[in-house]
């Protein structure tokens, strides 16, 4: 039975209770690893996550995102609507419009932004009521 020393936990296992990448041995056992991954993902709150994930995309902070929200009642600025709300933003510029439920936001981007696509699909829902 072949062994080796983890450099995370410094305990003798046997060698299966570690990974193989590229044909070489991991340094971690895979309980070692596991912990560690576990202890990354429970770092942060989701309200932090969502701060990161806003700063890095848009260039807001969720004090910013959280403004918006109250502006529009907590609702979709289209639809009207208490969901989820999404940031949509102009793709040209990065300038920020409001905030949307994903089924606007979608409807918007599906249409590239292009206001005579989306009057002709007005005029298309209108003719076929």
């Amino acid at each position: 039975m072949q062994t080796k020393v983890c450099t995370k936990c410094d305990e003798e296992k046997n060698i299966e209770e570690f990974s193989v990448s590229k044909n070489k041995i991991q340094a971690w056992c895979k309980l070692c690893v596991r912990s560690y991954v576990k202890e990354k993902r429970n770092l942060y709150s989701p309200l932090d996550k969502k701060n990161k994930k806003l700063l890095e995309k848009y260039g807001i902070g969720i004090s910013y995102y959280n403004i918006l929200k109250t502006k529009q009642s907590g609702l979709c600025a289209i639809c009207k609507n208490e969901r989820e709300l999404e940031v949509d933003h102009n793709h040209d510029n990065g300038i920020i419009r409001g905030l949307l439920c994903s089924s606007c936001n979608k409807l918007i981007g599906f249409a590239n932004d292009d206001i005579s696509i989306l009057k002709s699909a007005i005029e298309y829902l209108e003719g076929h009521k």
